[in-house]
C-alpha cells in the first residue's frame, strides 16, 4: 500500500537492545516533521484489498514484473531491475507477518542463494529539481554472516533511467534480530530528476579486489537468512548549503572569511537558521540566528567577526518550528517546538597575507594529492598558492586510465603541472599509482607493486609512461616507485638491479629521471647505493615526535640518503587542536633531524554537492604556518632555557628565530622572563598570529603554551652563547669541601668577542673565581677551571649557576646565562616522606618523618639520619653500617607539630659519620597529607 503522509514513524530499539555488530549510517537521518513526508510505504495492505504477494507499485530484482502498465518495461530503469544478473528466481520477495514495527505486515526478503532485492516502480515517487529528499526504513535481519542489507536510492529522469551520480546508500546492515533504522540522503544536485528509485535489498560479498586469484577466489557467501522491512518513507528536506568565497576554503590577510548561506525549501514553513563558527578548540567565536518565513526562505552572505587567524568550522543548523504560532494556545509561554531539518558544514584557514620571499626553500613541505579526481585537481594550484607552498605529488594515471585516454590525461596534467612549476617556483613528484587497468591486470603478486612490471612487461608500461615522461621530463624529475607506505622495494633482495634498470629505461627517455623508492619505516635501511635516489617513509602517529630522529639514525650509516618522511597526524577523532600541536611539533623533529622533504597526505575533504570544492583540515593550516617559519632557516641548537620547556635555536637567511613549547600536562601556559637580545622580539604562533615580546626590568617576559610558539627579531648567536654555557661534571657531591668544575665558554659569532662574567648565584656559594675575562676568537671555544663550595644547610637537588655577561661581540651585550647543575650524593639514596597523625583524644598532631636510605655504591658506609622542625629539638639516628644495596628505614616523631608546620618546613637529611659528605631534604607544609580524621 502506498500512504501519503499517514506512516507511522519507525521503532528503532533502544541503546541497550542494539548490538554492537550492528552497521549504522554513517551518519544520522536528521529529524523530520510529518509535514514533510512525500511518500510512505507501511505494507498495511490486505485491508485495502491488495493480497497478492508484492505491495503495490513493488517488484522483485532479478524476475518478471506482473505489471498491468503495457509500457513498463520500455522504461530502462525497469529493464535494468528485471534483467539484473545475480539475483536467482528462488529468493523470497513477499509480504510476511512474522514481524513488523507498526502494524502486522512487513517486506520480507529471503536468501536461497545469490542476492535478493526489490525496487518500486519508476514515476510513483515525485521529485523536485533542487530539493533534497531523505529515505528512511526499518530493517531487521537474521542469519546474515556474510551477507548486508542495504537500502539505495536514486534520482530518476523522465525517461524513466537512473540519473548517474545521485546514487546514495545506507551502510550495510547485520542487526542480528534486531530493528534499526536505516538511512540514506540525496542531494538535490540534478536538474533533470523527476522521480525517486528505491531498493531495498542483501547483497552477498564481492571478490576481493586486486586478488592474484582473479575470479578462482573464494568468496563465501550466505545460503540462507533474511531481512524485513518496513515502514519505508521518503521525506523532503530544505536544501542547506554553507560555503566560503574560495573554492580551496583559504583566505588570507585582509580577504576576510565570508559564508555563503543558501536554503531552498517548499513554501509554507517557519524555518529557524542557526549559524555557528568554532575554532579548533571547537568554542563558539561567532553566532547568527535568523527566522526565515515567506516563499522563498533567504540569508543574506555573512562575514562572521573572527578574533584571530587560524582554522575555523562552520555550521548552519536549520530548524522546522513544529507547531504553528497561529495554533499555540494563547496561555503558552513557551515558544513552537523546534525540529532540526537540515545541517550543512564547513571548514575554511583564515591566515595571514606573508611571505619570507623564500618559496624555493618551501619546495621541502610537500602535499600528497595523489589519486585526487580531475574535478579537485584542477582546483590544486589554487589551493598551493593560497597555502603558500610548493611541493606535490600527483598520480600519473587513476585506475580508470586506459590507453585511449593517455591525451586527455596527459593535459590534464600539464594544466596542473605548469602553475605548480612554472608560476610558483614548485616541485612536483609524480607518483606511478594507482596502476592502470590495462598494467594492473599483469601483476602476479599485488604486494609487489610496480617494479617487477616495469622489468617484465616495459612494451606496456610504455604506452602510459612514455608521454608522460616526454612532456613532462623537463618539469618533473622525481618518479615515485608505488604508493607512500608500500613496503614492496623491502621486500627485493634484488633491489639495486631493479633501480638501475628502471633509471636507465627512464633515461632513456627523459634527462636525469630521479627515483623516489616507498619504504617502511619498520623495515631495515635499504642495502642499496644511495646516491642520487630518495626513499620515502612513513612515518605513523604511534611514534612520538621526540623519537624520529632516533627512527632515522641508521639511515644517516654509511651514505646517507635522502629521505622524504611522510607525516601521519593523529586520528581525526581526536580533538583539532591537538592533532595541530602533535603535527607541527612532527615538523620540528624531523626538521631538527635534517630530511630532505616532509609529506602530508590529503589534508583536505572533498566538499559536498556537484560543486568541486577542498575544504581544508586543520593540518593544512599547521603544514602551511610552520613551513612558513622553517623556510630559510636550519636548526643550529638546542637551549634549556626552564625545567619543562623544549627550544630550538634556528637560524639562516630568514633571520634567527627561537621554537619554544611547554611540556607540563598542566593547562596553564608557562611564562620565561630572559632577555632575547632585541628590542622588540615578535611571538608567532602556528597559525601566523604575531604579538610583541614585552620588555620588563630588563627581560622579556614570554607565554609559553603546548603549542609551539615561534619567536622571531631574536638574536641566535646569543642563543648559541647560552646553549653552551656549560659546566663539567653537571652533578656536584653534597660534601664540605671546595669542587673542581670546568666551565665552557663558546663564540658562535663570525668576529672575535671579549667580555666578562660575574656569578651571582646561587646565594651563599663560593665561586671562584668569581670574576672571569674572555677573549674568543670566531667558532672558539676556551674551558675555564673553577671551584664551588656552598653552605652546610644548602638543601639537594636542582641548582642554577648563574652570572651576569657584559659581553662585546657585534655589540655590546649584558645579559644573565645559567647552567645546570644537580647537588646530591651519587652513591646514597634517600627518600623522605611526611605524614600526620592525630590524637582523637586531645586533637593534637604528631608529625611523623620517614627515611629510606640505600647505599648505591660498592664500599659499606656508616651514617646519621637527622630531622629537625621549628620549636622542636633536633633529632638523629645513627646507620652504623650501610652494604652495598642494602636499604634501611628511619622515622621521627614530632609531637604537637601544627603550629609549627603551618609556617615552617621540616629539615631532614643525612650526614656520613666519619666524612665530609652531608645530605640536606625539605618537607615543606604542601607535601604533607591531611591528617585522619
Amino acid at each position: 500500500g502506498r500512504v501519503v503522509g499517514q506512516a507511522a514513524p519507525p521503532n528503532p530499539p533502544t541503546a541497550a537492545a542494539r548490538p554492537t555488530a550492528v552497521a549504522q549510517p554513517a551518519a544520522a537521518a536528521p529529524l523530520t516533521s510529518p509535514r514533510r513526508q512525500v511518500v510512505a510505504f507501511d505494507f498495511e495492505e490486505r485491508q485495502r484489498g491488495n493480497f497478492e504477494d508484492l505491495p503495490m507499485h513493488w517488484y522483485a530484482i532479478g524476475r518478471s514484473a506482473k505489471s498491468p502498465d503495457a509500457t513498463f518495461m520500455t522504461r530502462p530503469l525497469h529493464d535494468q531491475m528485471v534483467n539484473a544478473p545475480g539475483f536467482p528466481l528462488y529468493t523470497r520477495v513477499a509480504f510476511d507477518t512474522t514481524h513488523a514495527t507498526s502494524g502486522k505486515h512487513s517486506l520480507h526478503l529471503g536468501l536461497n542463494g545469490g542476492n535478493v532485492g526489490a525496487f518500486v516502480e519508476t514515476s510513483i515517487i515525485p521529485a523536485t529539481p533542487g530539493s533534497d529528499y531523505v529515505i528512511t526504513a526499518s530493517v531487521r535481519t537474521h542469519g546474515l554472516r556474510y551477507s548486508r542489507a542495504r537500502l539505495r536510492a536514486y534520482f530518476i529522469d523522465a525517461q524513466g533511467s537512473r540519473i548517474e551520480g545521485s546514487d546514495a546508500h545506507s551502510q550495510p546492515i547485520a542487526s542480528d534480530g534486531h530493528w534499526v533504522t536505516a538511512s540514506a540522503r540525496l542531494a538535490g544536485d540534478f536538474a533533470k530528476a523527476a522521480s525517486i528509485g528505491i531498493q531495498l535489498e542483501i547483497n552477498q560479498p564481492l571478490l576481493a579486489p586486486g586478488s592474484a586469484l582473479g575470479d578462482k577466489s573464494v568468496t563465501y557467501q550466505d545460503i540462507t537468512g533474511g531481512a524485513w522491512w518496513d515502514d519505508v518513507a521518503v521525506t523532503q528536506m530544505p536544501r542547506v548549503i554553507v560555503a566560503i568565497q574560495s573554492d580551496v576554503g583559504i583566505m588570507r590577510g585582509r580577504e576576510r572569511p565570508q559564508l555563503s548561506l543558501t536554503i531552498r525549501d517548499v513554501p509554507g514553513h517557519n524555518l529557524l537558521a542557526d549559524v555557528s563558527v568554532f575554532d579548533q578548540r571547537h568554542e563558539r567565536v561567532a553566532r547568527r540566528r535568523q527566522a526565515l518565513t515567506g516563499e522563498k526562505p533567504s540569508l543574506a552572505n555573512w562575514t562572521p567577526p573572527l578574533p584571530r587567524y587560524g582554522w575555523y568550522a562552520a555550521e548552519l543548523t536549520l530548524y522546522d518550528q513544529a507547531v504553528e504560532p497561529e495554533t499555540q494556545p494563547a496561555a503558552t509561554p513557551s515558544a513552537p517546538e523546534l525540529i532540526e531539518v537540515g545541517r550543512a558544514r564547513t571548514t575554511f584557514l583564515w591566515l595571514p597575507d606573508e611571505s619570507n620571499g623564500n618559496a624555493p626553500r618551501r619546495q621541502p613541505f610537500i602535499v600528497d594529492a595523489s589519486g585526487l579526481d580531475a574535478d579537485h585537481l584542477a582546483l590544486l594550484p589554487l589551493l598551493m598558492r593560497q597555502a603558500l607552498l610548493g611541493g606535490t605529488i600527483l598520480s600519473c594515471w587513476d585506475a580508470t586510465t586506459e590507453s585511449s585516454h593517455m591525451p586527455q590525461r596527459q593535459k590534464l596534467l600539464e594544466r596542473t603541472i605548469e602553475p605548480l612549476t612554472m608560476e610558483q617556483n614548485g616541485q612536483v613528484i609524480l607518483s606511478l599509482w594507482p596502476l592502470p587497468p590495462d598494467v594492473a591486470a599483469l601483476q602476479t603478486d599485488d604486494a609487489l607493486g610496480p617494479l617487477p612490471l616495469l622489468l617484465e612487461h616495459a612494451p606496456t608500461w610504455r604506452i602510459y609512461l612514455s608521454p608522460l615522461l616526454m612532456r613532462l621530463g623537463q618539469q618533473v624529475r622525481q618518479w615515485q616507485m608505488g604508493p607512500l607506505g608500500s613496503g614492496a622495494a623491502g621486500e627485493r633482495a634484488d633491489l639495486e638491479r631493479v633501480l638501475q634498470t628502471i633509471e636507465a629505461d627512464l633515461a632513456s627517455q627523459t634527462p636525469d629521471p630521479q627515483l623516489v623508492v616507498p619504504w617502511l619505516v619498520t623495515q631495515p635501511r635499504a642495502a642499496t647505493n644511495m646516491a642520487g635516489r630518495t626513499f620515502s617513509i612513513v612515518l605513523p602517529s604511534e611514534i612520538a615526535p621526540n623519537d624520529i630522529a632516533a627512527r632515522l639514525e641508521p639511515w644517516r650509516s654509511g651514505s646517507p640518503a635522502a629521505i622524504l618522511l611522510a607525516l601521519n597526524p593523529l586520528d581525526p577523532a581526536q580533538p583539532p587542536h591537538q592533532r595541530a600541536d602533535d603535527l607541527a611539533l612532527r615538523m620540528l623533529h624531523a626538521w631538527e633531524a635534517e630530511v630532505a622533504g616532509m609529506v602530508l597526505n590529503h589534508p583536505w575533504t572533498l566538499g559536498p554537492g556537484r560543486k568541486p570544492r577542498l575544504d581544508p583540515d586543520i593540518t593544512l593550516g599547521v603544514w602551511s604556518g610552520v613551513a612558513q617559519r622553517l623556510a630559510g632557516r636550519r636548526v643550529v641548537g638546542r637551549l634549556a632555557v626552564s625545567e619543562g620547556v623544549e627550544c630550538m635555536i634556528l637560524d639562516g637567511p630568514a633571520g634567527g628565530m627561537w621554537v619554544l613549547w611547554s611540556q607540563s600536562v598542566e593547562t596553564a601556559d608557562l611564562q620565561l622572563d630572559m632577555f632575547l637580545g632585541a628590542a622588540e622580539p615578535v611571538a608567532i604562533d602556528i597559525w601566523g598570529n604575531r604579538s610583541v615580546v614585552p620588555l620588563i626590568d630588563g627581560k622579556h617576559r614570554l607565554t609559553i603554551p603546548r603549542s609551539p610558539v615561534f619567536v622571531e627579531n631574536v638574536d641566535a648567536r646569543l642563543a648559541l652563547f647560552r646553549a653552551a654555557f656549560t659546566v663539567d661534571p653537571p652533578f656536584v657531591e653534597s660534601v664540605q669541601k671546595p669542587q673542581d668544575l670546568t666551565l665552557t665558554l663558546h663564540n658562535p659569532w663570525s668576529r672575535t668577542i671579549s667580555g666578562d662574567l660575574t656569578f651571582t648565584h646561587p646565594e651563599g656559594w663560593r665561586i671562584e673565581p668569581q670574576l672571569s675575562n674572555f677573549n674568543l676568537a670566531a667558532g672558539a671555544s676556551v674551558q675555564i677551571p673553577m671551584q664551588v663550595s656552598f653552605p652546610v644547610g644548602e638543601v639537594a637537588g636542582i641548582k642554577r649557576l648563574r652570572a651576569r655577561v657584559n659581553l662585546l661581540a657585534d655589540r655590546a651585550y649584558v645579559f644573565d646565562v645559567d647552567a645546570r647543575l644537580e647537588l646530591g650524593l651519587r652513591n646514597v639514596g634517600c627518600k623522605a616522606s611526611l605524614a600526620l597523625e592525630k590524637d582523637p583524644a586531645s586533637g593534637r598532631v604528631t608529625a611523623v618523618v620517614t627515611q629510606e636510605v640505600t647505599n648505591h655504591g660498592k664500599k659499606a658506609i656508616a651514617l646519621y639520619a637527622f630531622a629537625a622542625l621549628a620549636d622542636h629539638p633536633r633529632q638523629e639516628r645513627p646507620i652504623a653500617r650501610l652494604e652495598p644495596g642494602e636499604s634501611v628505614l628511619r622515622r621521627f616523631r614530632f609531637d604537637d607539630a601544627a603550629a609549627a608546620l603551618a609556617t615552617h618546613p621540616v629539615r631532614t637529611g643525612l650526614r656520613e659519620a666519619a666524612g665530609p659528605a652531608i645530605l640536606n631534604l625539605l618537607l615543606t607544609p604542601q607535601d604533607v597529607k591531611p591528617p585522619a580524621p
